[in-house]
């Protein structure tokens, strides 16, 4: 195994990674980077409210996002930006997962929650 290519964009903690066609990294400066596979930085999500902390694919076309204060940010890839923010949590989220129709969350609260969907 050899790093094929190493990029450094973030101004803090590297949080999450997700990777698909695209790769997407967050962290601690409050962004989402969106890069190529070939680590080539594409775009800059900028977060208004909160870093993320965790990352998840969602429902084939929106990427889900752990904040700092508790919430869940919904991020649209497409349009580079997050089209909804929930609160769920009184802390931080760690730890996000989905599996059929189950969205489950980990956070510093002491909680773990589970939120069903119908999609």
């Amino acid at each position: 195994m050899k790093i094929e290519s190493k990029q450094k964009q973030h101004s803090g903690c590297v949080n999450s990674i997700l990777i698909n066609a695209q790769i997407y990294s967050c962290g601690d400066d409050r962004k989402v980077n969106v890069w190529d596979t070939d680590l080539q930085l594409k775009h800059v999500i900028q977060l208004e409210r909160a870093e993320l902390e965790s990352l998840l694919f969602f429902n084939n076309n929106l990427i889900v996002g752990g904040d700092e204060q508790g919430y869940l940010q919904f991020i649209d890839p497409k349009q580079g930006k997050v089209i909804s923010e929930i609160p769920v949590h009184n802390d931080r989220i760690y730890k996000i997962m989905y599996y059929d129709g189950i969205l489950c969350t980990a956070s510093s609260d002491l909680s773990v929650k589970l939120f069903k969907f119908n999609i």
